[in-house]
């Protein structure tokens, strides 16, 4: 599931940087 979220993060990093790459961070966080 870790990779999901990190393609997924990837793709819409693409479209808007500033609110995905938030959202990145905050999963990324989660999961550790």
């Amino acid at each position: 599931m870790a990779d999901f979220k990190t393609i997924t993060c990837m793709l819409f990093d693409d479209k808007s940087i500033g609110s995905t790459l938030t959202l990145c961070k905050i999963n990324q966080i989660k999961k550790s």
